[in-house]
């Protein structure tokens, strides 16, 4: 899990980097993202997160899989934003093979801008919706998973759970960048535990429907 931390923080760092690069842009930035930040966004980006096959979030296996949201802002310090996470099927040798998972996620993001600059801090409060399913060989697989799976047989199983996180956002002239690390709990043997930890990057655009409507009527124009 270190080296999801280790990313996270990477990130961050990158996007920091940036700031002088993007000061030059400052006035149409402004137009652009800060002025008129209400409405519906699209985002898209990798997701670094974890099947949920053994007791505990360090021993599960870390996949990059893809992320898309979408977000409703109409308030400055609070907005909602649902997600859908897809882990494509993959071995994990010896004890698994064609392990895939999807995570469904809806959230509220409590923000905070930095004044005269284009970032956002934000905490993450929210449920989710974790399914993963592969088949079990049952070779050199923890202890745990032996008492708790049948070797040589399909599983699937499903949870849904809270999740708790923090975000930075950064907007540029024609979109937004933003990384997120979140801990994901759920009921782990008889206790509400750490069930994965995730960490997602990736580029937030705001959807102008009318535009888009405009540029529709424009063309059909029945009267």
């Amino acid at each position: 899990m270190s080296k999801i931390k280790k990313i996270f923080l990477l990130c961050l760092l990158f996007f920091f980097a940036g700031k002088n690069f993007s000061q030059h842009q400052h006035h149409k930035v402004d137009s652009a993202n800060v002025k008129h930040p209400h409405g519906i966004y699209l985002a898209l980006g990798p997701s670094i997160s974890g099947i949920d096959i053994y007791k505990t979030y360090l021993q599960n296996p870390h996949r990059v899989g893809i992320n898309a949201r979408v977000y409703g802002e109409y308030s400055n310090r609070l907005r909602l934003a649902g997600g859908f996470t897809r882990i494509t099927k993959f071995n994990y040798a010896p004890s698994w093979k064609k392990l895939g998972a999807f995570n469904v996620d809806l959230d509220l993001h409590f923000m905070a801008r930095v004044k005269d600059e284009h970032i956002i801090f934000y905490g993450v409060l929210g449920l989710c919706y974790h399914q993963w399913n592969g088949y079990f060989r049952g070779q050199s697989a923890f202890y745990d998973a032996i008492a708790k799976y049948k070797p040589n047989t399909y599983i699937s199983q499903n949870w849904v759970g809270l999740n708790v996180g923090l975000g930075f956002e950064r907007a540029f002239k024609y979109f937004d960048v933003f990384a997120e690390y979140r801990y994901r709990f759920a009921k782990t043997e008889v206790v509400l535990g750490i069930a994965d930890v995730a960490v997602n990057i990736g580029i937030k655009k705001k959807i102008h429907f009318e535009k888009i409507f405009r540029g529709v009527g424009d063309k059909y124009r029945w009267f």
